[in-house]
């Protein structure tokens, strides 16, 4: 009978790889899909009779057939365990996103920065010739505005503040 047990679980393990559940993936969720295959024994004493009679025969399911032998007791672990890797994959997802848009930000503000260097250069650039054109307007003996004085008092005229 223990023979017998021990060919049924071998045959479940190989059918179950065979069937190649990975390779489907979970249609509802793309890219969600467990690497290996989990075999649910319900009863604990017959995973514990398989295991005791061959103690290899975990590891030979999950290294060849890349399939899982859990009972109720480990069971729920398994599933917390695959719960918590999907939570901290959608966070490292997350995170890459995250990072991406900083890059992608930091960059944005690099452009802006250099604009507002070409701006403010532009900006110097006026005020300098703001500044040298109302210099040749009033300072100086031979300024626009001196000029303008010079010929009111010539002409006998009261000359307004023309002084800018």
């Amino acid at each position: 009978a223990l023979s017998e047990h021990l060919a049924s679980v071998r045959n479940h393990i190989r059918s179950l790889s065979a069937k190649d559940y990975p390779a489907r993936g979970n249609l509802a969720i793309p890219n969600s899909s467990f690497e290996c295959t989990i075999l649910f024994m319900g009863n604990e004493g017959a995973l514990m009779t398989a295991l005791t009679a061959d103690p290899v025969l975990w590891e030979e399911a999950f290294r060849k057939y890349r399939v899982i032998l859990v009972s109720r007791m480990t069971l729920y672990p398994l599933l917390w365990l695959v719960r918590m890797s999907w939570r901290m994959e959608r966070q490292t997802k997350n995170q890459q996103s995250i990072m991406e848009q900083t890059a992608r930000l930091i960059e944005r503000l690099e452009k802006y920065m250099d604009g507002c260097a070409v701006l403010g250069k532009k900006l110097a650039d006026a005020q300098k010739a703001y500044d040298d054109t109302m210099r040749v307007l009033n300072q100086g003996p031979q300024s626009v505005v001196r000029t303008g004085q010079r010929i009111s008092e010539l002409m006998g005229k009261e000359a307004k503040s023309l002084e800018v």
